[in-house]
């Protein structure tokens, strides 16, 4: 369900808010590539009722993040159109 780590920040736990930490083991650095699919999972489950979305997400990633996708981390309308247009690809 694209949970990794969460960090519940009330006793209310997933009908609070909280924070999603994806923790990502990789060859090479994180690419955009890698995050459709766990964005995708977030986006789907919180969606069908089955935790509200979360306040923050953060990657944790091995080898680091790459250009691409450290450019897609400071313009989040990019990201959010970069995840649109993927989506069938990455994230069915």
């Amino acid at each position: 369900m694209g949970l990794d780590i969460f960090g519940f920040q009330t006793d209310k736990k997933f009908d609070g808010p909280w924070d999603n930490y994806q923790c990502k083991r990789y060859a090479l650095k994180l690419q955009p590539t890698n995050i459709y699919v766990e964005l995708g999972k977030i986006i789907y489950y919180s969606h069908i009722g089955e935790y509200a979305p979360p306040h923050n997400c953060y990657f944790a990633a091995s080898k680091g993040v790459g250009l691409k996708l450290r450019k897609l981390f400071a313009k989040p309308n990019e990201l959010k159109k970069a995840l649109i247009d993927n989506w069938d690809r990455y994230c069915k």
